[in-house]
């Protein structure tokens, strides 16, 4: 027995040097290997960071992004909560974000719906099938099973025959908003909810319609939210302010095709609240792929990274948004960029 125990020993040993040496002997990884996108360029999760907003109706927003252990773990997918809260109210999407989708996988409010001259609240509303919000198509639609506690008068029960019949679209335009103005990709959703439900000694039917338009940037990901849930009770109007602990946007302006800076916006890429990104911490994951476009360039220099626009014959006459992805160099975290060129 202590023989064949060596001699596996001896083995594997022998496997793993073999393994080492053709790697190259040093089992150092690639310092830059080639570039994957990790999330859609429309929505970069990550967590750690947050976005402000100030909404109409319920005030200034704090939006959060969290790694749903759970639903990560039922779907096979990584799904984050997306919060929207205010100081009395909170709101959540759960999304899953690729390089070729973006999927809501449920919603929690509480969500206002009406039935038989009752007032329920709907909560923990979660798809069967996740809702395609952003795909290479311009329009999806179908139906899914969804599930959700409802509550009313002090009694809450668990629906699982919820039916949602939905509809998306996506709208590329140009939004001017408190943020700044910037590219965007609209997704309008629409979802007709149908339900019976047996609480209060009663069966009530429930039929209420769900809406709401989400206006996605490259780099930065929700910079406006509106949407009525079935109440107007529970309508948001959000609009972007702010992004702590992520890279400031640069805007550059077209100026009959020789870009400038546009004032207020700095060439060196800056984190919020913590200074210039530092290539040292910092590699910028997608360097390659942003200076193959040809009228954009980004160097590194001195520590930190600089983005110019030369112009040229294959620069956009639309305005355009370009995502940079930089990722730690230890950890392996990702925080993205905007960068956006503004033709009149």
């Amino acid at each position: 027995m202590m023989k064949l125990r060596l001699l596996v020993r001896n083995l594997t040993w022998l496997c793993a040097s073999i393994l080492l040496a053709a790697c190259g002997g040093d089992n150092q990884p690639d310092p830059n290997p080639p570039y994957q996108q990790q999330f859609n360029p429309y929505l970069p999760l990550a967590v750690g960071a947050s976005l402000s907003y100030q909404d109409t109706n319920v005030g200034a927003i704090d939006s959060m992004h969290i790694l749903n252990e759970e639903l990560s773990q039922q779907t096979g997918n990584d799904i984050y909560e997306v919060t929207m809260d205010s100081g009395d109210r909170t709101f959540s999407f759960f999304f899953s974000s690729d390089a070729n989708r973006i999927r809501l996988y449920g919603i929690d409010g509480p969500i206002a719906i009406t039935s038989g001259n009752i007032a329920f609240e709907l909560d923990e509303l979660r798809f069967d099938n996740p809702i395609t919000l952003q795909s290479s198509t311009s329009a999806s639609g179908g139906t899914t099973l969804a599930s959700a506690v409802i509550s009313a008068g002090g009694s809450s029960s668990t629906l699982n025959n919820i039916n949602v019949t939905y509809q998306t679209v996506n709208v590329d335009s140009v939004y001017n908003g408190q943020y700044g103005t910037l590219p965007v990709r609209a997704a309008l959703l629409n979802a007709a909810v149908t339900a019976s439900v047996s609480i209060l000694g009663a069966t009530y039917n429930i039929d209420e319609t769900l809406s709401n338009s989400l206006l996605f940037a490259k780099g930065i990901g929700i910079v406006r939210h509106s949407g009525t849930y079935v109440s107007t009770d529970y309508t948001y109007n959000s609009e972007l302010t702010g992004l702590n602990n992520l890279p400031r946007s640069v805007w550059f302006n077209y100026n009959n095709g020789n870009p400038q800076l546009a004032s207020g916006s700095s060439s060196i890429f800056q984190i919020n609240g913590q200074g210039t990104i530092s290539s040292n911490d910092y590699r910028l994951a997608n360097l390659d792929n942003i200076n193959a476009l040809g009228w954009i360039r980004v160097q590194e220099g001195s520590g930190r990274y600089t983005v110019s626009m030369p112009g040229g014959g294959s620069l956009p006459t639309s305005s355009t948004s370009v995502e940079a992805v930089f990722e730690h160099r230890v950890t392996g975290r990702r925080i993205s960029a905007n960068v956006t060129l503004l033709v009149p």
